[in-house]
């Protein structure tokens, strides 16, 4: 029986890892080779677990420490265990084994034994092989050349990516099995079966050629490189294959050829002679140099007239005899002056000299010659010359040397311009006529030279020629490098190439100047006034034929003023004609001043005129001008130291009511004149009575309306305007009124029209201004300094240039301050002319004045110029505040209204409250200022007075 004594010999020399652990896997003992793998003492293993010795995971992504205790619970249960684990020595390292577990009963105690065999070693050559079959792998299947592998019967056993790509397949198993045929093209698989048994015989085949055909249809071009494979006793077992693929190396190949066979063609059928001439050599070392020709080209053959082969091998000194060369004077040259010989030669490179050939037939030919040397070897051993035959270039040259002394010599001025209108030349006379040299008009259009006096019609006839029947005569207006414009003759024509495509147009022109001036003088001197330069009767009737043509077509209104000079027979009588020539000499401009230039102005004889007013909207319109006529006519005139006056009678007639045509428009017309003679003269007389009674009142008024003015009759009422919140007053409107002496009160509607119209609003509006500020300068010196001043501005004073001027002087005179005066304008005036409006109303907020706009809501305002007005006030218009307690639209539009003026940071003033109810509502919605009946109506300065006096006592 073996004792303990040799157990434990054995356990210690075991060359395997042995640690005994107890039921919880602590190692209780271990031998040598324990310590030795885990790189510890006994002392150190003793005590420990397999996991301490482990790291945390192993290679196969398991936990270290529940792996280790799914072992033991194995063995615990009776069952061995044998697996790979990975242990970590003390020095951190890391080693590879093979361990197996067995359980151990010992008496009493059950123990379980740990053997690990160290297998690192193993581990890492195993890791290398399988590296190194991945790298080779790798390499096979990136390798850039296509690789097959077929067996004995060309069936293909592997191939990699390149030849996937060759063939356009994407998977191998795809093609493994596969006979390489079905890649083949049929005039190919010959070539394999002649192949294939020398290939397997020798072991080897270089270079075979073979057409492949793509997945996609695609013909490739490959040469094979490949070996046999064989095994153990020397069968043939596969072969292995690189494919070259020489597609482009073929075509490339196949075009050299084409390209080489193109270029002998192009040297033969070229239309240049081309001769190759050599030097001699041995001429060369016999210091007698010779060249002769070693090939010419077809046109060289031809051009000298010589055989087919006439010129092969000739030497160009003994040719000089057959085939003369002269210069371009004429006589000979020798043939150290030839190109080509020079070429071959010196190694000259020769450009562009024109020489005369003279061929066996005795013709002249005229030749542009190029050569240049040809290098072999580095060294200048033959020649080339290149020898275009320009005779007939020379011919059309001469020709064309000829056309353009005619086109330099000529006496027209003459344009020539490319297809697209573009000059391309001009000559001498055009440069004369314009004034412009070619250079600053090359590549311009004719049309720079356009004065725009002539009609869009006649350019459009023009084309319209020119594309009929290439030629255009007729005149055009251009003008001159200095400015000044000239009427000329041109006629134009298309110039078209053989095939009929139009490539120039060509104009020549004559200047017409005098002649034209000859012309519209006549033409002048038949349509008008020689005395006044109006145009005369005969004129007057085809335009009125057209402006009434006009008229009915647009539905407007046409008046015929009748003008006659009351006793103009007085003047003649008593200071001769010739001062009553330049008295009417004087009448028409004043005329022309007080009408449009759509308008027609006439003199029909003697003191008789006639304006025809064109596209009027309302018959009335004529009153004002026919008031206006009346007036500049009655002013004095200065004729040869007199002053003379002359008052005038007008008679108007209005299209369509008083007549349909010209006769009967300036009948009734006529007749109103006489009617307005019979009136007593110096007045307007309509032809129709209705017209004339509003006709009359109209000028009636503005005549007053100037007494008015000048006596005083005019006078301001104030209205009082109230603070929002409590009602109380915070300053006062001035609003004009004008009592008449016979009339009565005239309403505002009507007067301050008639004064807008005729031009006294200004003087109007500066009275009107300056009794307000003298009127709130006396108010304030009551103490009622509180009290501001709100003025209207109208559209004419707003456009006056003297405004801000007028209102600084204004406000000084009554030393006010800009704070205390607002000024109004409309809303339509404002948005009328935005960007003037917004100029000057920024000069008068300098002042400090504030600013309004009145009658807000009525117009079409632009929100954007809204902002960029410098207006601190919106007044809200009466139409919106009347019904605003029973219109629910007109509530909205005020809310609306107030809620956008104060987010502008714009006070509203609302006008036309005359009910609590609407005070309520625009107290509400915090209307800043409140004006209407409810707080008062416009009243005389005093009235007022007395009526803040008595309060102010009141409250006292």
């Amino acid at each position: 029986m073996i004792d303990q004594a040799y157990y434990h010999a054995l356990f210690t020399a075991a060359g395997d890892a042995m640690v005994v652990c107890d039921d919880a896997g602590c190692a209780v003992d271990c031998n040598p080779a324990a310590c030795t793998l885990l790189a510890c003492t006994r002392e150190q293993l003793l005590g420990t677990t397999l996991v301490d010795w482990s790291p945390p995971v192993q290679p196969d992504g398991s936990d270290s420490a529940v792996r280790a205790a799914e072992v033991f619970a194995r063995v615990q249960a009776g069952k061995a265990a044998s697996f790979e684990w990975v242990n970590r020595r003390l020095d951190g390292s890391l080693v590879h084994t093979d361990v197996s577990v067995r359980r151990v009963v010992q008496g009493a105690k059950t123990l379980s034994i740990v053997i690990s065999r160290n297998t690192t070693e193993r581990v890492q050559a195993q890791r290398l092989l399988q590296e190194s079959e991945e790298r080779f792998r790798t390499l096979f299947e990136q390798a850039p050349l296509p690789y097959q592998s077929l067996d004995m019967g060309a069936n293909i056993l592997t191939v990699n990516h390149a030849w996937l790509r060759l063939m356009g397949e994407t998977r191998r198993e795809d093609v493994v099995g596969k006979s390489i045929t079905d890649y083949l093209d049929e005039e190919s698989v010959p070539t394999l079966a002649e192949n294939f048994p020398q290939f397997v015989r020798s072991g080897s085949v270089q270079g075979p050629v073979f057409d492949v055909r793509a997945r996609d249809g695609a013909m490739r071009r490959v040469t094979v490189t490949g070996r046999i494979g064989y095994d153990a006793e020397g069968n043939a077992l596969r072969t292995h294959c690189i494919l070259n693929d020489i597609t482009e190396r073929s075509q490339i190949e196949a075009e050299r050829a084409e390209a080489l066979a193109f270029m002998h063609t192009v040297f033969d059928q070229s239309p240049s002679s081309i001769v190759v001439a050599d030097a001699v050599e041995s001429r060369l070392e016999s210091g007698t140099p010779e060249v002769r020709i070693r090939m010419a080209n077809q046109e060289a053959v031809r051009l000298r007239a010589a055989q087919p082969d006439g010129l092969a091998g000739v030497n160009l000194a003994q040719a000089l005899g057959k085939w003369p060369v002269l210069r371009r004077d004429g006589s000979p040259c020798p043939v150290s002056e030839l190109p080509l010989f020079r070429a071959v030669l010196k190694g000259e490179t020769v450009h562009g000299e024109e020489f005369i050939l003279r061929d066996e037939a005795g013709r002249d030919h005229w030749v542009l010659a190029n050569a240049a040397p040809i290098l072999r070897d580095g060294r200048v051993k033959s020649g080339i010359a290149v020898v275009h035959d320009i005779t007939a270039q020379k011919e059309a040259q001469a020709e064309l040397n000829l056309y353009a002394r005619i086109f330099a010599n000529s006496g027209e001025a003459i344009v020539i311009t490319d297809q697209n209108n573009c000059i391309v030349a001009i000559n001498p006379a055009f440069t004369r006529l314009t004034g412009f040299e070619i250079d600053e008009l090359r590549g311009q259009n004719p049309r720079v030279l356009a004065s725009g006096r002539t009609p869009g019609e006649t350019y459009r006839s023009l084309w319209s020629h020119l594309k009929e029947s290439d030629f255009w005569l007729g005149e055009l207006w251009d003008r001159h490098k200095d400015g000044s414009e000239h009427p000329k003759s041109a006629a134009i024509s298309a110039i078209r190439d053989e095939r009929g495509v139009i490539t120039h147009y060509m104009a020549s022109c004559v200047d017409i100047t005098e002649r034209k001036a000859a012309q519209e003088r006549v033409e002048y001197l038949a349509r008008h006034d020689v005395l006044t330069g109006l145009i005369n009767r005969h004129d007057l009737e085809s335009r009125m034929e057209q402006a009434l043509r006009f008229a009915l077509r647009d539905g407007t209104k046409l008046a015929v003023m009748f003008i006659d000079l009351d006793r103009f027979k007085t003047v003649n009588d008593s200071l001769g004609h010739q001062v009553g020539d330049r008295l009417l000499a004087q009448v028409a401009p004043r005329l022309l001043a007080c009408v449009r230039d759509s308008d027609i102005v006439a003199r029909l004889g003697g003191d008789e005129f006639v304006v025809v007013l064109t596209d009027l909207s309302a018959a009335l319109d004529a009153a004002t001008i026919a008031g206006a006529i009346l007036q500049r006519l009655a002013e004095p005139y200065q004729v040869q130291g007199h002053t003379l006056s002359s008052s005038t009678s007008i008679g108007v007639s209005v299209f369509p009511q008083d007549g349909t045509d010209t006769t009967s428009l300036m009948k009734a017309a006529d007749t109103a004149m006489y009617h307005a003679k019979a009136q007593g003269r110096n007045n307007v007389q309509f032809f129709t009575a209705s017209m004339n009674v509003e006709v009359q009142e109209r000028l009636m008024l503005e005549r007053d309306l100037r007494v008015a003015l000048r006596e005083r009759q005019l006078s301001v009422h104030y209205q009082p305007k109230v603070l929002g919140s409590d009602a109380s007053v915070c300053g006062v409107e001035a609003l004009v009124r004008w009592r008449h002496p016979t009339l009565g009160m005239v309403s505002p509607l009507k007067f301050i029209v008639i004064a807008e119209e005729s031009g006294l609003i200004d003087e109007l509006g500066q009275w009107v201004l300056n009794e307000a500020c003298r009127q709130l300068a006396a108010w304030h010196a009551l103490g009622w300094r509180h009290l501001s001043m709100a003025v209207n501005l109208s559209a004419h004073q707003l456009r006056a240039p003297d405004l801000v001027t007028m209102v600084s002087a204004t406000l000084a005179r009554h030393a006010l301050a800009g704070a205390d005066l607002e000024l109004e304008v409309t809303e339509s005036v404002a948005m009328a002319d935005p960007e003037r409006a917004i100029g000057r109303l920024q000069q008068l907020r300098a002042l400090g004045v504030a600013l309004a706009i009145d009658d807000f809501g009525t117009g079409y305002s632009s929100l954007a110029y809204l902002k960029l007005l410098p207006i601190q006030t919106l007044k809200l218009d009466r139409a919106f505040v009347r019904d605003i307690e029973s219109d629910e639209n007109d509530a909205a539009i005020s809310a609306a209204t107030l809620a956008l003026a104060h987010s502008l940071g714009l006070s509203v003033v609302a006008e036309g409250v005359e009910t609590p109810g609407q005070r309520a509502f625009l107290s509400q919605h915090r209307c800043d200022v409140l004006q209407g009946y409810l707080f008062g109506r416009p009243e005389p300065a005093e009235t007022w007075t007395a009526r803040w006096a008595q309060q102010q006592q009141r409250d006292a």
